[in-house]
């Protein structure tokens, strides 16, 4: 699932972020798909901050 927050505090701020069932699947398939490269390399101008990735 992909999500999107508005902050409340910062109307042009938002949070993106993503849920997995399964935390193998996303590390082990879906962080090695060839298409993960460019679309980081691609919204990594709109980051406030580095991702932070969490369990």
């Amino acid at each position: 699932m992909l999500a999107a927050i508005r902050s409340e505090n910062d109307q042009t701020k938002y949070i993106f972020y993503e849920r997995w069932k399964d935390p193998g699947e996303f590390w082990q398939v879906q962080m090695k798909k060839d298409d993960r490269l460019p679309y980081n390399q691609h919204i990594a101008v709109f980051k406030a901050a580095d991702r932070k990735v969490t369990m």
